[in-house]
């Protein structure tokens, strides 16, 4: 049976174990990385690099879903207008569309188009910034959509409301009808945010 020691969470220096065959040695260099001063600090900073990369992709995932929000809340008492795209009147999806370009994702126009990219996410398990579906005008494929700000809310361009407003998940009229979330802030798909206007009108 092969036992591989460890020493200060490394691996320990097989030419210093003691009676184990060559075959053995063999084997355990095979296994693990090199065990020269030089290996074994080349594989602890490769360790400590891919900890440093991880946390700024999250911290760039937070900062972009963070201005998702902010840029989305701005909206907020815009008219809701079929076919808007400017910020004097919207819809659902132009909204959508407008949000996320303003941190450089560029998207489809339409509510259905939009439920064909980003990653599925569970029911369970949406976050803030993940986009929200509801077949509302048809039941064949979603035909509304929103972006979830957290505590079960999201921000939408309401045709019922008139306006972009927030709503919640659990009001019935958007439990039934709702249909899938997709996530679209994820390290492939991040990019330097473009030159978004304030609103104006």
């Amino acid at each position: 049976m092969l036992v591989l020691f460890f020493v200060d969470h490394s691996y320990a220096d097989v030419r210093k174990l003691p009676d184990i065959s060559f075959e053995q040695k063999e084997e355990v260099q095979g296994l693990t990385p090199a065990f020269d001063g030089i290996g074994v600090q080349s594989n602890e900073a490769s360790f400590h690099n891919r900890i440093t990369e991880d946390s700024i992709v999250g911290e760039q995932e937070k900062r972009m879903t963070g201005k998702v929000l902010s840029y989305a809340k701005d909206l907020v008492g815009i008219p809701y207008r079929f076919g808007g795209t400017t910020v004097r009147a919207l819809d659902c999806s132009a909204f959508v569309q407008r949000v996320f370009r303003s941190i450089g994702i560029g998207i489809p126009r339409t509510a259905r188009e939009q439920f064909k990219i980003g990653r599925n996410i569970d029911r369970d398990e949406i976050s803030e910034g993940d986009l929200v579906f509801f077949m509302t005008r048809s039941r064949q494929y979603p035909s509304h959509v929103g972006i979830y700000i957290g505590d079960n809310q999201f921000i939408h361009a309401s045709r019922k409301g008139r306006k972009v407003s927030i709503e919640n998940l659990d009001v019935p009229y958007y439990r039934k009808r709702f249909v899938g979330a997709k996530r679209l802030i994820e390290t492939d798909t991040l990019a330097e945010p473009s030159s978004e206007p304030s609103v104006t009108f």
